[in-house]
């Protein structure tokens, strides 16, 4: 919930939660923990947004022609509007309107194309530009209109004044399976974070092998709650139509890790580095096919220690500064060093790997054949060896669902946002767009400390039997491959 860092809003559209039932919005509602609950104007449907009132206890903000609502939660400000020009009038003295408002949320904010230019422009641009040029602070602007992925800062001209106009989307993202809702993070600087989950992933559905039939069989005989299918056996499981022996031990395992939050080992594989004193490593770029590291972290569990390697003056003349620091002290630290990392083998390791090569060519030898790479993800989820209490596979969702909770200074911080602002900063570098280097540190330690976590839940889980010592809970997740 909300405390002087940040304030979560909920972002949803009714036809997104369509195939949701009463307990699955309940589950939703929970696993977000929104401070506020934004209902987008598209797709609006009352008998939707009835039961979200319902089932909500926090704020419920949707579209009414011609209205503009205020909410201050945690010293957030924020400002609801369907009508984007409403933004740009001056407003009289005793008009109800914020001056100025951190957040300004308004669906009418949307891509056009613009057939001089060949390219598109954003529609209410000159409105928000006006209410920008008026306020000494910045306002971050939402639009339910494009998708949460859309993140892009704008700038206009307002009487002869260039003013900075950051724009993020709110629309669920699409994804092959099930819309995938987001709730974004934000703070009195301009910073958002964005945290997502497919509707597919909550209640009942959040159990691996339970779609919506199978979902609805399970309630229909008697299983409301994955607390239910937790504590039944396989054999009263298979009595369901559709559930075979196989089905039935994977929904009843998933179960399990979701309510007692555990980790539950499918098989006796040793965990990888488990022989040797592995160091935690994740690595920050400017995308997934990235032209700079800027960012190493190292977690070294052995001596307690953490430190990170990083760029805060990035570049493309020199994109390798951050590579060359870290494996010039991993080379004179470690002979022969065993490294961490989520999914590593799909990105981090494959990354440094080609960085070293081009930026530190002197160390290759040291890299390939002294430094060994295991991939925590690779191992326990894609091999099948482990089954983890997280609604998706990012490490912090798996983190938070073990009960280790990444420090409140970093919620307002997402690695994809971190890497559109490196864009932008190598695209344009005379524009304005700056990072706080400790909080951007702050943010990868957290990763860094959460694997570490994670591995040794993994690690200390016996196989066949969950970890004795995790408590009961039934809001917490499940698995499921989605992107990193």
């Amino acid at each position: 919930m909300a405390d002087t860092h940040g304030v979560s809003l909920l972002a949803l559209r009714c036809d997104a939660l369509a195939a949701l039932t009463s307990d699955a919005i309940v589950d939703m509602v929970s696993y977000f923990d929104p401070d506020l609950v934004y209902i987008i104007r598209e797709k609006m449907d009352m008998r939707v947004v009835s039961q979200l009132q319902r089932d909500c206890n926090q704020p419920i903000f949707h579209a009414q022609d011609g209205t503009i609502r205020t909410e201050t939660v945690g010293g957030v400000s924020f400002i609801f509007t369907t009508s984007v020009d409403r933004l740009g009038e001056a407003r009289a003295p005793d008009e109800a309107i914020p001056e100025t408002a951190d957040v300004v949320v308004c669906d009418e904010l949307q891509m056009v194309p613009d057939d001089v230019n060949m390219d598109a422009g954003l529609d209410g641009i000159d409105h928000i530009a006006r209410y920008q040029a008026r306020t000494d602070g910045t306002t971050t602007f939402l639009t339910g209109a494009l998708e949460a992925s859309y993140d892009y800062v704008w700038r206009a001209n307002s009487n002869r004044t260039v003013v900075r106009l950051p724009v993020r989307g709110l629309a669920p993202l699409r994804r092959s399976g099930a819309p995938e809702l987001a709730c974004l993070t934000c703070d009195t600087d301009g910073r958002v974070a964005v945290t997502s989950a497919p509707t597919n992933t909550f209640g009942l559905q959040a159990l691996t092998n339970v779609g919506t039939t199978t979902a609805q069989r399970l309630k229909e005989n008697g299983y409301t709650t994955r607390s239910d299918v937790a504590s039944t056996t396989r054999q009263e499981l298979r009595v369901i139509h559709g559930i075979g022996n196989s089905t039935a031990k994977t929904i009843q395992q998933s179960a399990q890790a979701l309510v007692e939050k555990s980790v539950l080992r499918q098989t006796d594989a040793t965990v990888p580095a488990a022989d040797y004193s592995p160091l935690f490593v994740d690595i920050e770029t400017d995308g997934l096919t990235p032209t700079i590291i800027w960012l190493i972290g190292v977690y070294d569990p052995a001596r307690e220690e953490y430190i990170d390697f990083v760029d805060t003056d990035p570049s493309l003349d020199d994109p390798g500064k951050a590579t060359r620091a870290f494996i010039r002290w991993l080379a004179a630290e470690y002979d022969r060093p065993s490294l961490v990392a989520w999914n590593g083998h799909a990105f981090d390791f494959k990354h440094l790997t080609t960085f070293i090569s081009r930026h530190a060519p002197a160390y290759a030898d040291y890299w390939n054949e002294s430094v060994f790479e295991y991939d925590l993800y690779d191992w326990a989820v894609r091999k099948g060896n482990a089954i983890l209490p997280g609604r998706t596979n990012r490490i912090e969702d798996v983190a938070a669902a073990l009960d280790c909770n990444r420090d409140v200074s970093v919620e307002v911080i997402d690695g994809k946002t971190l890497a559109r602002t490196i864009q932008r900063m190598l695209q344009s570098p005379t524009q304005t767009d700056t990072i706080d280097w400790n909080v951007a540190r702050a943010y990868c330690e957290a990763d860094v400390r959460e694997l570490a976590a994670v591995y040794s839940a993994i690690a200390s889980a016996t196989p066949g039997r969950k970890r004795a010592d995790a408590p009961t809970d039934d809001t917490t997740t499940q698995t499921g491959l989605l992107d990193f």
